[in-house]
């Protein structure tokens, strides 16, 4: 079934169609979710910077025009991490960036080494949710601070391919989880464009 196979694309991009294809359409169709998750984060130039879930990796193109120093990309899609764009390519070749396999429940850098986290369109796809915020929270230094950019359940539901393997959520049901992840000022910045209407972002702070 179509829909089912584009569900498990989102979800973690793989063989050709995964590296040619999804791999864009990612970058296309979350790029404006991206740039405001990425507004929300509050980037500085000497940020320690990582996207969990990078999928295609505009993320980077984008945060490198802020941050100076060396970005990080974790996905559970070895494709993803095998593969990145010439765009992606050039900035790892630059000593900019660097990508690894991994999971948001054990992200594989140092604790305590990043200063922003951005995650964007992944947490329908967590196995655990809990497991995957406090997993979040383990690299971030003291006041570190992550940004969860998503479609809430109201858009989600429009869509077909939503109904295989996506846990759905409003911005809101996500406060206490973090809460109880160890995060704080937590807070929901709802989304008005014409593209992002429906979606939004979630940021929240590492106690310092």
């Amino acid at each position: 079934m179509l829909t089912r196979f584009i569900a498990k694309q989102l979800g973690d991009p793989s063989g050709p169609f995964g590296r040619l294809v999804m791999s864009r359409l990612l970058n296309r169709g979350n790029d404006e979710l991206i740039s405001a998750t990425l507004t929300a984060l509050e980037l500085e130039p000497g940020d320690r910077y990582l996207d969990v879930g990078f999928g295609g990796g505009v993320s980077f193109e984008k945060a490198a025009r802020v941050v100076t120093g060396k970005m990080l990309g974790v996905d559970p899609s070895q494709d993803m991490v095998d593969s990145p764009s010439t765009a992606l390519t050039a900035l790892i070749h630059a000593g900019r960036l660097e990508l690894k396999l991994g999971d948001v429940a054990a992200i594989p850098v140092a604790r305590g080494s990043i200063d922003k986290l951005l995650t964007t369109n992944t947490v329908y796809f967590w196995p655990d949710l809990d497991a995957g915020l406090r997993g979040s929270l383990e690299p971030l230094a003291p006041g570190g601070r992550l940004a969860i950019g998503l479609t809430q359940r109201k858009k989600m539901k429009q869509f077909a391919f939503t109904e295989h393997g996506f846990t759905k959520y409003e911005a809101s049901e996500l406060v206490a989880p973090l809460e109880a992840a160890g995060f704080e000022r937590i807070h929901v910045h709802r989304l008005y464009s014409r593209v992002t209407e429906g979606d939004a972002v979630v940021t929240a702070h590492k106690p310092l």
